[in-house]
């Protein structure tokens, strides 16, 4: 049982640590290894043993590094719950993972959807502004998920498959790739000219016990908006990012 958590741990600090290389280095496509270990305090040889699946971060590590590596919240809060009174969390396919935290897999698979969509690995990196060695890896990735099938003539295509993730269910993915989604957003309320976006926010009076029947109807209106907006014509990809949570600390009602 120790041996299968340790490989648990290891798994999920990979992970962590993966998610945290590939992050900077879409900034800097020279930050090596080796660089990375400099900045979070770790041995390059443990680091790369990490990498290597052959071993996880001393527990006593966690919390300095994971303060290190706060740029990237999703990796910080995957390596900081790796461990729970000793006892690693259910281990993660590190692939689906990846695919699910990361938003430029949906974005892809979205793209594929365009009036306008050109099966080349360039047009996708110049349409969403990422490197080109990015795109093709996200492109052996979603193949390899079977997310994505290449037809003879070399073009992509999305199988029947979907990807889907659970919710109200603990899950370091998702919650990963709403980090992301908030940083996509930070990024973005910067760059990009008014007309082209909506930010709102409204702020309100609830009780505790409506949450379930306000998921729903959130539920219900992304679905329906979903529906209103699906075009054959469309060429562009657009994100929607709801939150719903309390500026209060909650006062539960007595169950007994």
């Amino acid at each position: 049982m120790a041996r299968i958590q340790e490989n648990q741990n290891a798994s999920s600090h990979k992970i962590a640590l993966d998610l945290v290389l590939k992050a900077r280095q879409r900034k800097n496509p020279r930050y090596s290894i080796r660089a990375m270990a400099r900045d979070i305090g770790v041995h390059p040889s443990t680091l790369s043993a990490i990498f290597g699946g052959k071993r996880n971060l001393p527990q006593s590590q966690i919390s300095r590094v994971g303060k290190k590596i706060k740029d990237i919240p999703g990796a910080s809060a995957l390596l900081e719950s790796s461990f729970r009174d000793g006892v690693c969390a259910i281990p993660i396919d590190s692939l689906l993972y990846e695919i699910v935290a990361e938003w430029e897999y949906a974005a892809i698979l979205t793209l594929l959807d365009c009036a306008n969509y050109e099966s080349s690995s360039r047009w996708i990196a110049e349409r969403l502004q990422l490197e080109e060695s990015r795109v093709k890896h996200c492109l052996q990735n979603l193949v390899s998920a079977e997310l994505l099938v290449v037809e003879e003539s070399g073009k992509f295509r999305k199988p029947a498959k979907n990807i889907e993730t659970t919710e109200d269910i603990a899950s370091k993915a998702l919650r990963a790739s709403h980090f992301e989604a908030l940083r996509q957003a930070h990024g973005k309320l910067e760059s990009i000219d008014l007309e082209t976006h909506d930010f709102s926010s409204v702020t309100f009076t609830m009780s505790f016990d409506k949450i379930p029947k306000v998921k729903k109807e959130i539920r219900a209106f992304r679905k329906r908006l979903q529906k209103i907006l699906e075009s054959e014509s469309n060429t562009e990809i657009y994100q929607l990012n709801l939150q719903l949570f309390p500026l209060t600390k909650i006062l539960k009602k007595d169950t007994k």
